[in-house]
């Protein structure tokens, strides 16, 4: 498998797209090129590279097609549920501040046009479904959770029942403490 990765990613370049379909959940594929280019820019953020690390790199292919399969799974259920809608204004709104924040981190409005190739609008015209999406999953999620409430007392039940199942937590600090006692001068 991880060859066959290392392979993808030597043959196309950052301006190609590989096709090819790796799941399908309802009627949306998850594509070679969309799990690609995702694990191109987290592996690029955490200085992964395939050539030096072809198990990480593969790892983290892995867990990105896990991530998309699971997002889609919840968009399947999400687009049933007849009351969730995502407005305009509120895809307009998310696409904005987004865009706000990648326009900060390239400096200006002209370098991230430069460096993405894509004026703002054309970028808000192909990122349009995406946060359509996002926020769609969102509200159902939320739905879901709404009635749920954790109490203080609940976790301790819950300890008190599981507390030999549970894994024990590793220590994350060490530190010693010496006392002297000092005794003050004439």
């Amino acid at each position: 498998m991880i060859c066959f990765f290392l392979l993808l990613s030597f043959v196309f370049s950052e301006n190609q797209r590989a096709d090819g379909v790796l799941a399908v959940v309802g009627n949306r594929a998850v594509l070679v090129s969309d799990v690609l280019e995702e694990t191109s820019i987290v592996a690029q953020q955490q200085n992964i590279s395939p050539q030096n690390n072809p198990y990480l790199y593969d790892r983290l292919f892995s867990s990105i097609l896990n991530k998309q399969i699971n997002k889609n799974i919840v968009l399947f259920y999400a687009l049933q549920d007849t009351l969730l809608e995502a407005s305009y204004d509120e895809i307009n709104k998310t696409l904005d501040e987004r865009l706000a924040f990648y326009v900060a981190q390239f400096g200006s409005e002209e370098d991230f046009e430069e460096k993405t190739n894509s004026t703002l609008e054309e970028m808000k015209r192909q990122h349009w479904d995406n946060i359509k999406n996002e926020i769609l999953i969102e509200k159902f999620k939320v739905g879901l959770l709404r009635d749920v409430g954790v109490t203080k007392m609940d976790v301790f039940d819950f300890y008190d029942v599981f507390k030999d199942s549970l894994p024990s937590s590793p220590s994350l600090v060490s530190f010693s403490l010496l006392q002297k006692t000092a005794a003050p001068s004439e």
